[in-house]
């Protein structure tokens, strides 16, 4: 998936909202709505604090809430376990280079 798909695939900038929501469709699809327009998202606004918040979803611009789809969820969630396995493989590669005294890392 090159850079530009994967922007794509992110399908909220906020809170709560088509991340979150594309994680648990994939856990549990029966229990999220098969469409999401995040028409509903509050924008959230500097200097404002509304307890409990409005909305279960919040934006933080003026840019509209990406509509999600199954099909986006499935590909963030691919997406995110190939992103966060390559953190992981990272942190193992960088832990290993401190077992082996006096070999120089490449």
């Amino acid at each position: 998936m090159a850079i530009s798909e994967v922007e794509a695939v992110i399908l909220f900038n906020g809170h709560d909202g088509g991340e979150e929501l594309a994680l648990v469709y994939v856990a549990n699809p029966e229990i999220v709505p098969q469409t999401w327009s995040g028409s509903r998202a509050f924008r959230y606004r500097e200097g404002v604090k509304a307890y409990p918040s409005p909305r279960s979803a919040i934006r933080y611009s003026e840019e509209q809430a990406k509509p999600f789809t199954p099909e986006k969820a499935a590909a963030y969630y691919e997406e995110l376990k190939k992103r966060i396995s390559e953190v992981i493989k990272d942190i193992l590669s960088g832990w290993e280079a401190f077992n082996q005294p006096g070999k120089k890392e490449a």
